[in-house]
């Protein structure tokens, strides 16, 4: 029960939960929360909603706008395209990439069979990962399912700088350099991941990463991580 509460019951609470699609809303701010990891969150959560509700007004008089348009008959081709948003606050509040109600029907699950011991790896890899520490076990489970293994050998380039982003990758075993406008800036191994950018906003690729040693890798594409999450 909630005392004091318009919601009498659990049930009506978890109703308005679902209505208002609050969890996709906490989830979209945590993951942008663990990518920008910003010196004061408060300050940034505050950012991002008030981005987000000044996007949603916006969309809102676009859509009142085109209602008496087409009421009137005097709709244009131009004024029927939605309008396009900025998608980020600072480096990247709120996710720049929407996908269409078909493109998600379109898409089919993907279960890519592995064994239990790689299940284990996978597992080990992502308890630590920041990514996806706020999932629940099904959503866990279907990322599992959804993940695909890449080796790679020694000097390979795994991703170029600028290059489309469609896969996020987390490190199994192996050693990779990170390489930002032809300067090597870091090294990551077992554990590491690299490639969230792609996840999240559908971003050129920001790195080069070169496998300093051979490497195998975990992925997922960016349309099962999302279709997972939203």
């Amino acid at each position: 029960m909630f005392p004091n509460s318009r919601y009498s019951n659990v049930e009506e609470f978890e109703q308005y939960i679902h209505d208002h699609k609050i969890n996709d809303l906490i989830k979209e701010c945590i993951i942008s929360l663990t990518i920008d990891r910003p010196e004061d969150p408060i300050v940034y959560i505050r950012d991002y909603f008030d981005e987000l509700h000044k996007k949603s007004l916006m969309s809102s008089d676009s859509r009142k706008c085109s209602s008496e348009i087409n009421a009137q008959d005097e709709a244009t081709d131009s004024l029927s395209q939605p309008i396009k948003m900025k998608g980020r606050i600072r480096r990247g509040a709120v996710s720049a990439e929407v996908y269409s109600e078909e493109d998600m029907k379109a898409y089919v699950k993907q279960v890519i069979p592995k064994d239990e011991e790689t299940t284990k790896v996978i597992t080990k890899c992502l308890s630590n990962n920041l990514l996806f520490k706020h999932l629940d076990d099904t959503e866990l489970n279907d990322i599992y399912d959804a993940m695909f293994l890449s080796n790679f050998s020694t000097d390979d380039v795994i991703m170029n700088q600028g290059d489309e982003g469609d896969n996020f990758y987390v490190i199994n075993t192996g050693t990779v350099d990170i390489i930002v406008n032809n300067v090597k800036v870091t090294t990551i191994t077992d554990g590491s991941s690299f490639g969230e950018l792609a996840l999240i906003y559908g971003t050129p690729r920001a790195a080069t990463v070169i496998a300093k040693s051979d490497i195998t890798l975990f992925g997922i594409d960016r349309m099962s991580y999302r279709k997972i999450l939203m």
